[in-house]
């Protein structure tokens, strides 16, 4: 990533942002029971359908489902970045496991942890390690015939391995040594065949160094096995001018529980990543 100039501006809205996300994360779903309670809607509290899901993942965000009860979703992500003034100063890659289980059909466990790869021009060798893993929970919290759909999510980001051996890049956590609590909510709404998935996720550390906030838009319309996908994505940090991407891509149905897909975040500012492609595999156990 290229060198920020520092501001002050983000660190007010990411203040905001994060508690709007933590209030979102841990009320909404105690806010939502009382809800539904007092609406008697006793007859689908414990198996209220979503909309449907046209793909497994975006490539960028994510999307509102979670998963049905005792349903096992793996996925494999692959990602290659080149920064820097030139194209070879620096290359980050990264592959990512992740694992997410539906505990009852409102409530899912999620669990990923990454291997990155960080070849910086002029190094003697590329710095390998396991990246900083992740653990946390989505709850669904409407019913299936509301007019959206919407979801709470808390991840931690939990140190794992050497990370001092990776440098970390200006404006990513990715290589932090402290845990980072990440609230999130994403909402989502059909348009007929095409799919909106919104999402907002604070990146909460110790100190001003290590906050962030994330924010994407991913539109999904199936065409037969196809789904063509398009994402805008933006990522702020204290302190720093933000980063935005517009992400094209197009996943791939093998099966009704195995899909590949493959993306190219293109950069819309001089903060943003030089170039980058993504790809990602995920099959369904049941």
């Amino acid at each position: 990533m290229k060198t920020n100039k520092s501001t002050h501006k983000p660190s007010r809205l990411l203040r905001n942002a994060g508690l709007m996300a933590i209030v979102c994360a841990l009320g909404f779903p105690a806010i939502g029971s009382a809800q539904m309670a007092d609406s008697d809607y006793r007859y689908d509290l414990d198996n209220a359908p979503q909309i449907s899901r046209s793909i497994q993942t975006f490539m960028m965000g994510r999307t509102v489902q979670t998963r049905n009860q005792g349903e096992l979703q793996m996925s494999l992500g692959a990602s290659h970045e080149r920064m820097g003034e030139s194209a070879g100063s620096q290359r980050f890659s990264e592959i990512s496991a992740r694992a997410e289980f539906g505990l009852t059909d409102r409530l899912q466990l999620q669990a990923q942890l990454p291997y990155q790869i960080d070849d910086r021009q002029g190094s003697y060798s590329a710095q390998t390690n396991f990246g900083n893993a992740e653990v946390g929970a989505t709850y669904s919290l409407l019913r299936g015939d509301d007019p959206i759909s919407l979801s709470a999510a808390m991840d931690v980001q939990v140190p794992v391995g050497h990370q001092a051996s990776l440098p970390a890049s200006d404006n990513t956590l990715r290589t932090s040594d402290q845990t980072i609590w990440k609230p999130a909510l994403i909402v989502a709404k059909d348009f007929g065949p095409t799919q909106v998935h919104t999402d907002l996720q604070a990146e909460l550390g110790a100190g001003p160094s290590n906050r962030a906030l994330n924010y994407n838009v991913g539109a999904v319309v199936p065409l037969g096995k196809f789904a063509p996908t398009m994402e805008f994505t933006g990522r702020t940090m204290d302190n720093r001018a933000p980063q935005f991407y517009a992400t094209p891509g197009v996943s791939y149905s093998l099966s009704d529980r195995a899909q590949i897909g493959v993306g190219v975040p293109i950069g819309l500012n001089s903060q943003s990543t030089n170039s980058a492609v993504m790809a990602k595999f995920s099959f369904g156990l049941r």
